[in-house]
């Protein structure tokens, strides 16, 4: 086998700050792979596989009063596979931080994200596989990346050498990538993945701290 790889990275960012002390950052990154592997021998072959992925945002941050804030806004395009079987996927990434500080002792933080998951070259490829004497696996081309939504509560106290938060979190995944029913053919059991199913996930968290080393902690 005889190959070759190349990869580059670039990016740039921009940051400004403005007379009333809010600030805004503009930045792009870009990021490049390509690998090359020949095989010689009964069957001579060569794969290429590309990953090209651009990637920009714009944030704006600062405070009225109590309130600080930080609201971002990301999106990318990816390009990625092999030979002449290549897949395109785009992104919308937004995000939200919200700080409200009431006293001395109590703040509240509230954060919002969109995190994206793109499918993997193998599960868009409609090779299939063996996994076991009578079960085959097989790809699917036509999947589309999910996004998970995340909101995140966190109340905190703090006084005289003692700590304490309060977390929620919520996250919500529509249309993720999952396996498909099992589908019999020729007695043997053959299983792909789709986008088909939504998801919630919720955690609960206490925590309290003092300075004495004692922590308590209750998870629900």
């Amino acid at each position: 086998m005889e190959g070759e790889k190349y990869s580059w990275r670039g990016e740039a960012d921009f940051q400004h700050t403005f007379a009333n002390g809010h600030t805004l950052n503009v930045g792009y990154q870009h990021a490049n792979s390509f690998t090359r592997n020949s095989y010689v021998g009964t069957n001579n072959a060569t794969f290429r596989f590309l990953d090209a992925t651009h990637f920009a945002y714009v944030q704006w941050s600062g405070n009225w009063d109590k309130l600080y804030f930080a609201l971002g806004l990301g999106g990318s395009r990816e390009n990625f596979g092999e030979s002449q079987e290549q897949h395109v996927f785009w992104t919308f990434q937004p995000n939200l931080s919200l700080d409200y500080v009431f006293n001395d002792v109590w703040s509240l933080n509230y954060r919002y994200e969109q995190v994206p998951t793109l499918p993997t070259l193998s599960e868009l490829s409609a090779y299939p596989h063996q996994d076991d004497a009578n079960i085959f696996s097989i790809g699917n081309a036509g999947l589309r990346g999910f996004s998970t939504n995340i909101n995140a509560f966190t109340l905190s106290f703090q006084r005289a050498g003692t700590t304490a938060f309060a977390y929620v979190n919520h996250e919500y995944a529509h249309r993720r990538i999952a396996e498909q029913e099992v589908q019999r053919k020729d007695e043997n059991l053959w299983i792909s993945i789709n986008n088909h199913i939504n998801t919630h996930h919720l955690d609960l968290d206490f925590t309290s701290r003092k300075t004495c080393g004692i922590v308590q902690s209750m998870y629900m």
